[in-house]
């Protein structure tokens, strides 16, 4: 899937999207090994950033309504 914005409008990615790609990209980096649950540090630490990055993408789409007087709040 695409995201961010495409011919059909804005697509945002969504927090379990977010945390996969995380997810994935620590375990690229630093192997299989990894300790991802919410209750360990790295867990803790992907949590953070994929809230925050999903915030941002929220904004992002806010954004992108504001420029349609039928979607802006």
């Amino acid at each position: 899937m695409t995201f961010g914005l495409t011919p059909q409008g804005f697509s945002i990615k969504r927090l379990p999207q977010i945390k996969s790609e995380i997810d994935n990209a620590l375990r690229t980096s630093l192997g299989n090994g990894i300790n991802l649950l919410p209750t360990e540090l790295f867990g803790q630490i992907v949590g953070i950033i994929s809230e925050r990055e999903s915030q941002i993408w929220e904004l992002a789409n806010a954004v992108y309504d504001s420029f349609f007087p039928n979607n802006a709040q």
